[in-house]
């Protein structure tokens, strides 16, 4: 019995000197990618009347709208935030709205490899006019054209906050959380 013992400790022994030579053999699999970063939702193309529908159709609720490009490194940099935002505001929370201004031609290519490489599981949707007049009177403020820019509509619809830089998760909270 004594000599299985040995037995037994020495192949523990060799079992923990090869794990050491071999620091990766051992490691778990790494997880599996979020299904919402494999099968983003669709990308769909807008028009002001569409946004108008969005906002009408979220009466009642607070909504989120943001209007960013592919090609706004402040967009791209507060990207992150908004997921995390969404993702804790799911079920039950403020409706989030993310439209994209970026060339319609370029929505199923450089949007939607933005919205991979950025793990968004929100709908995306493409602005197709370009008649920032329509657009902000939809929005109920003037639209330049610049870029971020975050809107915070109460549940009567009328917009209660702005924004034209990019925010971060703990300011769009501060704001959405009281009108709840």
């Amino acid at each position: 019995m004594h000599i299985l013992l040995k037995r037994r400790f020495a192949r523990i022994l060799a079992v923990m000197a090869f794990t050491a030579a071999c620091p990766g053999c051992w490691q778990a699999p790494p997880p599996p990618r979020d299904a919402d970063a494999l099968n983003p939702p669709a990308i769909t193309m807008a028009r002001v009347a569409t946004i108008q529908s969005l906002l009408r159709d979220a009466r009642g609720k607070v909504v989120v709208l943001n209007l960013w490009a592919t090609w706004c490194v402040p967009c791209a940099a507060e990207m992150p935030e908004f997921v995390r935002f969404y993702r804790e505001q799911q079920p039950g929370g403020a409706v989030f709205i993310s439209i994209s201004t970026d060339d319609p031609a370029a929505a199923q290519t450089q949007v939607r490899e933005f919205q991979k490489a950025k793990d968004i599981p929100f709908p995306v949707y493409v602005l197709e006019e370009r008649d920032p007049d329509a657009l902000g009177k939809v929005l109920q403020t003037e639209f330049s054209g610049a870029l971020p820019v975050t809107l915070l509509y109460g549940r009567d619809g009328t917009l209660k906050k702005a924004w034209s830089t990019a925010i971060t998760l703990e300011e769009l909270n501060q704001a959405v959380k009281p009108l709840l």
